[in-house]
């Protein structure tokens, strides 16, 4: 990571910011990639970094070097002759972080976070904390409408996780259980019950403990102190599936403000230095039944979070013979395959992990070995039965595609080559059989075995 491909990442994420790109940008984008002397390979490798990452890496520059950089960054913003508020949000994320002549880093810093479908309707600036601060509570509590005044002002919420849960505590029950039930249809009682808890009685420090670190994979200690975290919007990351198509991944930026001296005082100088990059806003909430909430705003926000969002995590695949249930162990999600398309699978995860060339020719040895696995799972005659691998490649691909907690999910995905080889990035740790008492690697048990080919 370079201090250019860097500044490469944020010229990019600040012409993107609006959704417009202006020729007069780009006639600023070009100019100042020259001065900068960014090239090509600069502009490469800055997509494969965060915008957190791009300003975390600036911090080493020297003090002049950094003011000198906000202000073309201003400069860009201004060229098509506005600066509209997702512009004005960066602009205050890199003053906030490398406009102190002194940095301290603990002072402020940018995270990102992966979507995970996980959308902010406005911009918020949301109290967070690890351990309950008396003092810190007292004053927000005690000065709630000067605080979301003062903010509404230049068009952002504050959120205050305790007075979401009360909002959701003054609700109907029945009306928000059903709301939940209508979001997740399948939801089982005793999930939909845990869910409608969690909305009336979650604490700043589990949200920020088991939603912004445990699911979205912040680190927990960015809230060791008290801060205030302000949503920046979305950037997005290209990477390269399995089948070498490029996909684009979306990633929440936050800018989380150390509050130091006081909530009252930190949002004071928030405000003040934001109004010099977008001045005031007028900001209107029209008044709403309590019932209207639960799917608005911050409260929508919430729930997404509770609901669906969750952290990416590598997984391991186990298939469970007693039971005929395929699933991602560390997730503890099933893969809903019919149980031919279950056995074809199991072939090609078979095929590719025991036979010496890694990869499944789809031959006699291959068509045996799938009759034996079609048996266990749970076909009575499979003498006559073969492998439609279009279709089955179709269903299988559409049915990972859905995993999207998987970090390692493009490893499982089958890839079809000339002469119908299927080849998968898997290893032998990465896929195991439960077969009566024995949980084992596929490669260790009698799975490993079916059909004529070996190791």
């Amino acid at each position: 990571m370079s201090k250019k491909s860097s500044i490469a990442r944020l010229l990019s994420d600040f012409i993107k910011a609006d959704s417009i790109i202006d020729g007069r940008e780009i006639e600023a984008l070009n100019r100042l990639s020259e001065f900068y002397n960014i090239n090509d390979k600069d502009k490469v490798e800055a997509q494969k970094m965060q915008f957190s990452e791009a300003v975390a890496e600036l911090m080493d520059m020297p003090y002049a070097q950094r003011k000198q950089l906000i202000a073309h960054l201003h400069e860009m913003t201004l060229a098509d002759g506005k600066c509209v508020e997702a512009e004005a949000l960066l602009l205050m994320a890199v003053s906030c972080c490398l406009g102190e002549e002194r940095i301290v880093r603990s002072n402020a810093g940018v995270l990102s976070a992966e979507t995970l479908g996980l959308q902010f309707d406005r911009p918020k600036m949301i109290y967070v904390e690890n351990d309950y601060n008396a003092e810190l509570n007292v004053e927000i509590q005690s000065n709630q409408r000067a605080i979301y005044n003062e903010l509404g002002m230049v068009g952002i919420d504050f959120v205050y996780i305790p007075k979401i849960s009360n909002d959701f505590r003054m609700m109907n029950e029945d009306y928000l259980k059903g709301v939940i039930t209508y979001l997740a249809p399948s939801i089982k009682p005793d999930r939909r019950d845990d869910i409608y808890a969690s909305l009336c009685g979650i604490t700043t420090k589990q949200f920020c403990g088991d939603l912004l670190s445990r699911k979205l994979g912040i680190e927990p200690g960015c809230f060791a102190e008290p801060a205030l975290l302000v949503t920046l919007g979305a950037t997005t990351m290209p990477e390269v599936d399995a089948e070498g198509a490029v996909v684009q991944r979306s990633y929440n930026q936050y800018l989380r403000l150390r509050i130091g001296d006081g909530v009252m005082k930190a949002i004071a100088r928030f405000v003040d230095r934001y109004k010099e990059y977008l001045g005031s806003l007028t900001s209107t909430m029209a008044s709403r039944s309590l019932n209207s909430l639960a799917y608005y705003g911050f409260h929508r926000s919430l729930f997404d979070l509770l609901l669906y969002s969750g952290k990416r995590q590598k997984c391991t695949l186990l298939f469970d013979a007693n039971s005929g249930v395929l699933k991602f162990r560390e997730i503890d999600e099933e893969v809903n395959l019919s149980r031919k398309i279950k056995a074809t699978y199991l072939t090609m995860l078979q095929q590719v992990l025991c036979s010496g060339e890694r990869k499944m020719r789809y031959d006699d040895a291959t068509i045996q070995a799938f009759r034996e696995i079609y048996y266990e799972v749970g076909c009575d005659d499979t003498d006559n039965e073969y492998i439609d691998l279009t279709a089955s490649l179709t269903r299988i691909r559409s049915e990972l595609a859905k995993h999207n907690l998987v970090q390692n999910i493009d490893c499982f995905m089958p890839a079809r080559g000339r002469n119908s080889v299927i080849t998968m990035n898997v290893d032998e740790s990465m896929v195991w059989i439960a077969d009566g008492n024995d949980v084992v690697r596929l490669t260790d048990s009698r799975w490993s075995r079916f059909g004529s080919r070996r190791k």
